[in-house]
């Protein structure tokens, strides 16, 4: 996305200079973008922000890459919502999935979360319907009299917890990282303070649900906080500059986007600074995220893993392209379990197969997962997912899990293998399912 060039940009990931914008309709000021996380539609999407300050009203876009279509969620004139993120919750009352397993197993409804700092509060929309429903801060109270800037989400069963960092500007009073859990407290926010002092501000958070991350200035620190044993730490080392956005690596490590650094963290207790990189003169890093490398294959050569950020000072597109290092081993996907493994021919599977992303024995969020079904006659074969494709790219959700979408099975009995990697970096994850007329009692 662009600010004042009312632009979506699409990116080459092997020419970056190779760009295609989109102009028709699309609002001046823009923040924030990510793809739309229900893997489950047959739309393709992606959601993003559009402060208020110069233009009104100030929806989240929701913007379908193939029709060029627009759906508006709109807020409040003067909002100014500027962070979104996505979260898969449980449903409270679940269907079991097709085949003949014991258990049920859930189903799940997708969000897209964001922090609206004006009339202070966390919303969230529901992939697919319209209405925005917010969770408000008692501002009134010097306590949580903050001004919103990120928010992320973590997930424990089926209850999930808004985490939100609040800044002291804008008129606002307070610093802090805040959290509501609305299955259990119901609008009740809780305010966690900043380790080193009243002045440090927080800025980018994430969670992979057993700890969230969340970079300072005032100092310019990583810090760390436990769920499950709560507690806080900080990094040892001052970053040179403000840390901005942040994402989780596929190595088991915390990136850092600085204003003319990309820094690499551990997840350890101690936050330890592992290493850095310059940028290019004239460069500042916003926005990061972090595409794969590729193992050597037959008739393929190895390609390193890219880090991807923008640029907001010379408006370019920049990549650090990550060099072999042995402290860069990539984790491996791993099956956490396949609910049904027989269908009747026309059955839909609601939940084919579930795997997670593990690195260093740490499940991780965020990681873009590949998934194919394999069919031994691709022309004859009717098995696909529900939108008529074989293949689709999920990412890990706040437990580093990946949940593949629904597939409806053929019309004739066959094997399917079902596969998921993350891209070609390692071998795929596989397990059989077989499509055959139930036995005849």
């Amino acid at each position: 996305m662009t600010t004042h060039n009312n632009a979506l940009v699409k990116v080459h990931p092997n020419s970056p200079e190779t760009q295609s914008p989109i102009v028709r309709d699309i609002p001046k000021l823009t923040a924030g973008i990510i793809p739309d996380p229900d893997v489950n539609r047959d739309r393709k999407c992606v959601w993003f922000a559009s402060p208020s300050d110069e233009q009104s009203p100030d929806p989240i876009y929701e913007f379908d890459i193939e029709d060029e279509e627009f759906r508006k969620h709109d807020l409040e004139p003067d909002a100014r919502a500027q962070t979104v993120t996505s979260m898969r919750v449980q449903d409270l009352a679940f269907r079991s999935v097709a085949g003949n397993s014991e258990d049920n197993d859930p189903t799940y409804s997708y969000y897209i979360v964001f922090a609206e700092p004006v009339y202070s509060y966390v919303g969230h929309i529901k992939c697919g319907e319209r209405p925005v429903t917010k969770y408000a801060l008692p501002k009134t109270d010097d306590e949580f009299n903050t001004w919103l800037w990120s928010v992320a989400v973590s997930v424990e069963d089926k209850y999930y917890t808004y985490w939100a960092t609040g800044q002291k500007r804008n008129g606002r009073k307070t610093n802090g990282l805040y959290l509501c859990t609305p299955r259990r407290t119901g609008l009740q926010w809780q305010r966690i303070e900043m380790p080193q002092s009243a002045d440090q501000t927080p800025i980018h958070v994430i969670t992979d649900s057993r700890y969230v991350w969340f970079g300072t200035s005032n100092p310019n620190k990583l810090c760390r906080y436990n769920i499950l044993d709560p507690g806080m730490t900080q990094s040892e080392y001052t970053l040179p500059d403000e840390p901005r956005q942040l994402a989780f690596g596929p190595d088991n490590m915390i990136w850092v986007a600085g204003k003319n650094h990309i820094h690499r963290f551990r997840k350890n207790a101690a936050v330890k600074h592992e290493s850095s990189v310059a940028l290019p003169t004239g460069s500042e890093a916003q926005g990061l995220c972090i595409s794969p490398g590729q193992v050597a294959t037959h008739g393929s050569p190895e390609t390193n893993a890219v880090v991807w950020y923008t640029s907001p000072v010379n408006k370019k597109i920049g990549r650090y392209v990550v060099p072999n290092d042995p402290s860069h081993v990539l984790g491996k996907t791993q099956l956490v379990r396949q609910p049904v493994d027989t269908v009747a021919p026309g059955e839909l599977v609601d939940v084919p197969l579930v795997a997670s992303y593990v690195a260093n024995a740490s499940p991780t969020p965020g990681i873009p997962l590949t998934c194919r079904l394999v069919v031994a006659d691709p022309l004859h074969s009717t098995t696909a997912f529900t939108d008529g494709s074989r293949e689709c790219v999920i990412t890990t959700d706040a437990n580093g899990q990946a949940y593949v979408p629904p597939l409806r099975a053929g019309v004739e009995e066959e094997e399917v293998q079902v596969q998921i990697a993350y891209s070609d970096t390692e071998p795929p994850t596989t397990v059989p399912l077989t499509i055959k007329q139930p036995e005849q009692p």
